[in-house]
Order: C-alpha cells, then structure tokens, then sequence
C-alpha cells in the first residue's frame, strides 16, 4: 500500500524543491551551497494555489482544516516527502519497509544478540520462489547464534511484521506451506551488509525486480 506522505511549506528565499524523476531534488544557497541535490526521497513541489485548489477538489477547506487544527499555513509553496525510493523491498509485488522491522530489534532475544542494525533482501530459491532474508548485525565479540535463538528471533519478526502489515499478513496467511521469512546473522562491521560507514544502509534491491 502507498505510504503517507510528509507534506511541509518551504520559504522559497531559502530553498528550491523540485521534482526530477520522482525524486526531490533542492537548490540552496548556503555557506554550503546546494545545487540540484539528489534528497533521495520520492516526493515533489507544489505551489500554495496548486495545493489548495487539489484539497479543494476533493471537499477540503485547507486554510479552515490548519485553523481548527492551530497549524499555521502561509502563502509559501509545498514540498511533499515519501518514502526513500531504496527503502522498500519487494516480495510477490508487495512492498516491504524497514519501518515494520525497527520496533521489533528492541525485542527479546534480539537486544541481546543483535546491535539492531538489519538489511532486507529479496532472494531467490532454486525454485525462483522469493523469500525475505532479514541479514542482522552480531553484538561486538559474537562469532555464532545457535539455531535455537535463530528460530526465536524468526517467530518474533515473522509475528511482528504480521502485526504491522495487513497485506504481508494475507500474503503469509495465502502460502502457508512456504516460509517466507529467513534470518541471517552476521560479525559485527562485516562486508557486505554492515561496514564502518556512517550511512547505514537498510535495504538491498533484487536486480529481477528492478
């Protein structure tokens, strides 16, 4: 399902948002300055008169909707923001965000054996059946995880997924036979999913669904 997006106004004195292939680009002319930078998110640009008038067309009073609300609203144009176009995985078409699985890193035993840090992976059987591999973080010192813990931290995610998203719920409850979800655990810093850089990254594209 689509995800709800951020919608701000921006002082265009300050910033200039536009949209270049679906992703939000901005211009800004600080100590730094920026030109054309890529954000990474899905989203675009909108004049004030281009949103009102969208609001209005569906029945919505923006400018009386922000005064019962006390949400102060400008004359100023609107950027909106998605999802990051490379935080999501796909699994038999449906999308699959990082934000369903962060909760659940502070769960039991998770905490204890993993930094919380993950990547999610579509991957491929010698079927060609897709399946979700959760590649997880190691604490400092760990070389192993028994099989015992591995099944746990399975049933935890696989349950709180299930919890967080209707449609992976009905897509698991619809292949009952084929375990969807598969757990990996990996050293602590090591290559390729988890290095020294700062910019963590929470996903990793399937090529086949590119």
């Amino acid at each position: 399902s689509e995800k709800m997006p951020t919608l701000v106004q921006y002082d265009p004195h300050d910033y200039a948002f536009e949209n270049v292939k679906g992703i939000v680009h901005v211009t800004s002319p600080n100590v730094l300055p920026f030109v054309r930078y890529s954000l990474g998110d899905r989203g675009g640009a909108f004049s004030y008169d281009e949103v009102t008038k969208f609001f209005a067309k569906h029945g919505i009073d923006l400018k009386r909707e922000a005064e019962k609300e006390d949400i102060p609203l400008w004359k100023l144009p609107f950027v909106f923001v998605l999802e990051r176009d490379d935080f999501s995985v796909s699994l038999y078409g449906l999308q699959i965000y990082p934000e369903y699985f962060r909760p659940l890193m502070l769960e039991k035993p998770i905490d204890t054996l993993s930094t919380g840090r993950f990547v999610l992976e579509t991957q491929h059987n010698k079927k060609h059946d897709q399946f979700l591999t959760v590649h997880l973080e190691m604490k400092p010192g760990s070389t192993h995880v028994d099989h015992k813990n591995v099944k746990i931290v399975h049933d935890v995610i696989h349950e709180g997924v299930r919890s967080r998203s209707s449609e992976f719920k009905e897509l698991t409850n619809h292949v009952k036979d084929k375990d969807l979800l598969n757990i990996s655990f990996h050293p602590y810093g090591s290559a390729p999913y988890f290095t020294g850089s700062v910019k963590q990254r929470w996903v990793v594209k399937d090529p086949h669904n590119k």
